[in-house]
C-alpha cells in the first residue's frame, strides 16, 4: 500500500472515530474518551485504535474497552457509510499511556528545569543566591563538635584567606571554643588592618604552639590541602580532625581535606558567610547560643569579597556577590575603607618596581 495513502487513511477514521464516540455512542461505559491514533495494517484489514480515558483508574480503563468493544460493530459501519468504504478495517482497540507517560515525562522536566538543568553556565552563576550556598552538615557539626581549634589561611595569604580565617575564629570564640588563627612571616601590607589580624600567632616554631594548645581540629580556609601551608604543613599533618572550606580546587600531590569545596563562590569568604550565619542560630545539643555577625566578622568577610572579585571586575563576580555585599554594607562596613586598604595598597618597593615598568611601556595603534 502506499505509505501517504494509508497515513490519509489513518487520519480520515481517526477523525471519524473521535466524533463518533463524543456524539454517538450511547454506552454509558464510554465516557471520556480520545482518539489518539489509528494504525491500519499492511492490506488494511485490520486497524489499531489507540484510546485513553481521562483518570487513569484501572477499572475505568478496563470498563471503558469493554464498551468501545461492544460498540464495534456500530462504529465500523458507521466509518464505511461516512468514508465511502467497500472494505472497512475491523477495529481493535489499545488502551495507550503515551499521554500519562507524556504528562509524567513533563512533570520531569518540569522538575528538572526548577533546579536549572537546561540552563547555560552562565545562566546558572547569574541564577545562584546566597541561600543556595548552604554548608554540608558534617562540617557544621565537626566545627561544633570541636572545643580547641586552629584555623589556617593557605601560604601567603590575601584578604580572601586572612579574611576567612579572622571572622570564623572570631565566631567560634562567640562559641565558646579556644581559637587559633596562624599567620606567615613578613605578610602583605594589605593584611596588617585587617580587624583581629595583630592576635594572628606568626611563629617560627609551630610545634611548640600545638604541644602547648593540644588543638583537636584543624580549619584550612581558602585552602583544602596541607601541602599548601608551606613551612607549617609537617605540623598541621599532626590533626587528627582536618577541615576545609575553600572555593576553588588546585592539583597536587593531596587529596583535598573533608569540608566544603564549592566552586560556585566568587571567594571563601562568601562561604565562611554562610558557614557563621549557621552556626549563629544556636544549636540545643551542643548548648551553643545564637549570635549574630559582628562589625569585625562583616569587615573581614567584605575584604575577602572585594578582593576575590577585583573590586567587582573579575568574571568570577555574580549577582550574589552584590547581594553579600549589600548585606554586610548594612552591617556598617566602610566599603570605600576596606576597598583602599585592600586592593590599593602597596609598599614603596612595589610602587618603585611599578614605575621602572611603567617607564618601558610603548603605544600601539593609538
Amino acid at each position: 500500500m502506499d505509505p501517504h495513502r494509508t497515513r490519509k487513511k489513518n487520519q480520515s477514521i481517526q477523525k471519524v472515530l473521535s466524533d463518533l464516540v463524543q456524539t454517538a455512542v450511547k454506552d454509558p461505559r464510554v465516557g471520556m474518551v480520545s482518539i489518539n491514533s489509528v494504525d491500519l495494517n499492511r492490506d488494511h484489514s485490520v486497524a489499531q485504535v489507540f484510546f485513553s480515558v481521562l483518570g487513569d483508574e484501572e477499572e475505568e480503563k478496563a470498563t471503558t474497552f469493554k464498551g468501545l468493544k461492544k460498540a464495534r460493530g456500530y462504529l465500523q459501519g458507521r466509518i464505511a457509510r461516512t468514508l465511502g468504504l467497500r472494505h472497512v478495517p475491523e477495529l481493535r482497540f489499545v488502551y495507550d499511556d503515551a499521554i500519562v507517560r507524556g504528562i509524567e515525562l513533563d512533570q520531569v522536566f518540569d522538575g528538572m528545569a526548577d533546579k536549572g538543568e537546561f540552563l547555560t553556565e552562565d545562566q546558572k552563576k547569574k541564577a545562584l543566591t546566597l541561600e543556595d550556598l548552604e554548608p554540608p552538615s558534617e562540617l557544621i557539626r565537626g566545627l561544633r563538635e570541636a572545643s580547641s581549634l586552629w584555623i589556617v589561611p593557605h601560604h601567603n595569604p590575601d584578604p580572601d584567606a586572612m579574611g576567612s580565617a579572622l571572622a570564623l575564629g572570631e565566631a567560634l570564640r562567640l562559641m565558646g571554643r579556644t581559637v587559633r588563627v596562624l599567620g606567615y612571616e613578613d605578610p602583605p601590607v594589605s593584611l596588617t588592618d585587617m580587624p583581629g589580624f595583630s592576635k594572628v600567632s606568626i611563629s617560627p616554631d609551630p610545634d611548640k604552639l600545638f604541644r602547648e594548645d593540644e588543638p583537636d581540629a584543624l580549619v584550612l580556609v581558602d585552602c583544602h590541602r596541607t601541602d599548601r601551608t608551606g613551612s607549617l604543613v609537617d605540623t598541621l599533618d599532626r590533626f587528627e580532625t582536618r577541615w576545609c572550606v575553600d572555593h576553588h580546587l588546585v592539583s597536587g600531590r593531596n587529596a583535598p581535606e573533608k569540608g566544603w569545596v564549592e566552586d560556585r563562590a566568587c571567594s571563601a569568604c562568601t562561604l565562611i558567610h554562610q558557614v557563621i550565619e549557621t552556626l549563629g542560630q544556636g544549636d540545643d545539643e551542643y548548648q551553643d547560643d545564637p549570635f549574630d555577625l559582628t562589625l569585625d566578622m562583616a569587615t573581614n568577610i567584605y575584604a575577602g569579597l572585594v578582593t576575590d572579585t577585583g573590586g567587582f571586575r573579575f568574571s568570577s563576580t555574580m549577582p550574589l556577590s552584590f547581594d553579600l555585599a549589600a548585606r554586610l554594607s548594612t552591617q556598617g562596613v566602610d566599603t570605600g575603607l576596606v576597598a583602599r586598604k585592600t586592593l590599593y595598597r602597596n609598599r614603596p618597593q612595589g610602587m618603585a618596581l611599578l614605575q621602572r615598568v611603567l617607564e618601558t611601556f610603548e603605544y600601539h595603534a593609538g
